[in-house]
């Protein structure tokens, strides 16, 4: 009696088992695999080895829950026929569920191609329609962008692989940025430009390959000053003109206060 009911339950018991050992063996072994990668002093390497891992661990994961309830499935006499299909049609997923379930699919292709190719990584800076964030994660079907303002940006997977964005970290070298001072006509630029080289030695932040004074552009009632900039990253280069924006008038309200066009 008793082994009667334990082969009744054990064709449960039994995929329940292996599925859930088979998963969270994949999650520790990609939880350990991430920690690795964190010790590299290459951050591009980091994060994309992060990027693979953490796709292929969720896709391995999916193909393993989607077995163990198949298994399940073969285990009930009544419905035996359908963990049978579901098993048979692993391979051609997206015939068998038509046109109904075709961007989840493709979702779920491009989740396996972004891992492959790489457009984007986990934590690269993006453009995406207008957006500017952070790549906070990656999941099969989508993407969450993290914005600077601490919104959440969720976009499908396929679009990235369909339309254009601006990726600012997918290469190593540092990103260049400028700030606009506006200065009345008729002042010397010699000593601003000292100013700002001086200055700009202080900071940092400032990764040494760029650091230049401009006349960008000469108007009726003003000319404009640009100070271009190199830092390594987005968060530096960021931190690097705001300071260097707050040090120049500064030193203009100090030394040339009449030259600072403020209104």
């Amino acid at each position: 009696m008793l082994a009667q009911i334990w082969g009744s339950v054990a064709r449960f018991v039994v995929p329940a088992l292996l599925g859930w050992v088979a998963f969270a063996l994949v999650k520790a072994f990609a939880v350990v695999m991430s920690d690795r990668a964190e010790l590299s002093d290459d951050e591009l390497a980091v994060r994309s080895r992060r990027t693979r891992i953490a796709i292929l661990s969720r896709s391995l994961g999916f193909v393993i829950v989607f077995v163990t309830v198949a298994l399940m499935l073969l285990g009930i006499p009544g419905v035996r026929n359908v963990g049978v299909t579901l098993m048979a049609s692993a391979g051609v997923a997206t015939l068998a569920v038509g046109a109904a379930a075709q961007p989840a699919l493709k979702s779920l292709i491009a989740g396996i191609q972004m891992a492959l190719s790489e457009p984007i990584r986990i934590g690269d800076l993006v453009v995406i329609e207008g957006e500017t964030g952070r790549v906070e994660d990656i999941r099969m079907t989508y993407v969450v962008i993290r914005t600077a303002d601490e919104r959440r940006i969720i976009v499908p997977t396929a679009r990235f692989l369909e339309t254009s964005f601006q990726n600012w970290t997918r290469v190593a070298g540092g990103l260049t940025g400028n700030v606009v001072l506006p200065i009345v006509p008729g002042h010397a630029i010699a000593p601003i430009r000292a100013a700002f080289e001086a200055l700009l030695k202080d900071q940092t932040d400032w990764d040494k390959r760029i650091g230049a004074l401009q006349v960008s552009e000469l108007k009726v009632d003003h000319l404009e000053l640009k100070l271009v900039l190199s830092a390594a990253d987005p968060a530096a280069l960021t931190r690097l003109r705001l300071a260097m924006r707050e040090a120049m008038v500064e030193w203009l309200r100090v030394e040339m206060p009449e030259a600072l066009k403020t209104a």
